[in-house]
């Protein structure tokens, strides 16, 4: 199994094992998630109605709805604006570019460079609909430009949003 990592913090944030697919614009991996309800009970550990032959009703509880994927790794949601957004991602581009520059990877960090603000543009302009998540890590450390998961739905679509990472911010670790 391969482990995709932050490359910043080492935090996992998904494995091969989700089916991530690359994006048209090839700047990020994507998955579907699966939304899970917590708290959700075992339909059989409910008490049969003997005079029925049928299980008694049960009233239903509140139950929470969550991205397994944002519980599996533990992301935490961060409050995003345009220009919070707008900082984060002129910061975490360079650190980005820096690294495989420093990686002696001149080609893809140019790549990088090139490709980076047509997707920061895409998220900018749909900011306001979209979700944001950091690693555990990375929400201390998320002024300094570190990865961020984004979480975008497609309106008439799954009940589940399409999770997207940057490629070049992450690292595949074999587990």
């Amino acid at each position: 199994m391969i482990l995709y990592v932050d490359r910043f913090t080492g935090d996992g944030l998904l494995t091969d094992t989700m089916n991530p697919s690359e994006s048209k614009d090839r700047m990020t991996l994507e998955v579907q998630p699966a939304i899970v309800t917590l708290g959700s009970e075992d339909d059989s550990r409910l008490a049969p109605d003997l005079d029925a032959g049928t299980t008694a009703a049960v009233p239903e509880e509140p139950q929470d709805r969550l991205i397994d994927l944002v519980d599996q790794f533990r992301l935490q949601e961060i409050p995003m604006n345009k220009q919070l957004l707008g900082s984060h991602l002129r910061r975490y581009a360079q650190n980005v570019h820096d690294a495989l520059k420093g990686e002696g990877d001149a080609e893809r960090a140019a790549a990088f460079k090139k490709n980076f603000p047509d997707y920061a543009r895409d998220l900018m302009s749909r900011c306001d609909t979209m979700q944001f998540y950091v690693t555990e890590k990375g929400a201390d450390e998320f002024q300094e430009g570190k990865a961020m998961v984004v979480a975008s739905w497609t309106p008439g679509g799954s009940d589940a949003p399409v999770l997207a990472y940057v490629k070049d911010g992450l690292r595949a670790v074999k587990s």
